[in-house]
């Protein structure tokens, strides 16, 4: 793996998103691995942002999700995999619906599930200012959207952000793990 990341560092920018696009799929596979034989039968979400130069590579498996907020505006940048979701896509049931149904926490692609991993991989541009938001369905499941861009906005200083989408996940139920890392990117 780590030849892998080093290898992308001596490539020019045009041949870098196809590398870190692998360099992502790679580590999937390698914590699919891991989990399957020291986790027997246990299965987890993951997602991961790889930022280098002027590109952001975002990795994801499972209900954690990523959030891009830009001047107050979030937008969810993964798809949850979980069995409610799914059926929200093909249109058997809302998104509101899907928060309630019963098997809001089955997922249906899961690192340490098996070899038919399922890793979603896409890269963006890195914005000028704004923040990058990786959180857990503990997170994303008690709070909305909009109280999340609030607390990002109100506090803009990330471990004062993520405190405080802790706390306000906790004090809606905090049924579940609730895990949140901020990235402020600079305006300049």
């Amino acid at each position: 793996m780590e030849e892998a990341v080093l290898s992308t560092l001596t490539v020019d920018s045009e041949e870098r998103k196809p590398q870190l696009e692998e360099v992502a799929r790679q580590a999937f596979a390698r914590a699919n691995e891991a989990v399957r034989e020291k986790a027997n039968g246990g299965v987890t979400t993951l997602t991961v942002a790889i930022l280098m130069n002027h590109q952001m590579t975002i990795g994801h498996v499972g209900d954690s999700r990523a959030y891009l907020v830009e001047n107050g505006v979030p937008k969810v940048l993964t798809r949850d995999h979980s069995y409610s979701w799914r059926l929200v896509e093909i249109g058997q049931i809302t998104a509101a619906e899907a928060m309630d149904h019963p098997k809001r926490n089955q997922l249906w692609n899961a690192v340490g599930q098996g070899s038919n991993l399922v890793v979603e991989v896409n890269s963006y541009p890195v914005p000028r200012g704004g923040y990058l938001l990786l959180c857990s369905d503990g997170l994303w499941g008690e709070i909305s959207i909009d109280e999340i861009s609030s607390v990002v906005d109100l506090y803009g200083e990330p471990n004062e952000a993520c405190e405080e989408l802790v706390r306000a996940a906790n004090a809606a139920g905090g049924p579940d793990n609730i895990s949140a890392l901020l990235v402020a990117f600079p305006s300049i």
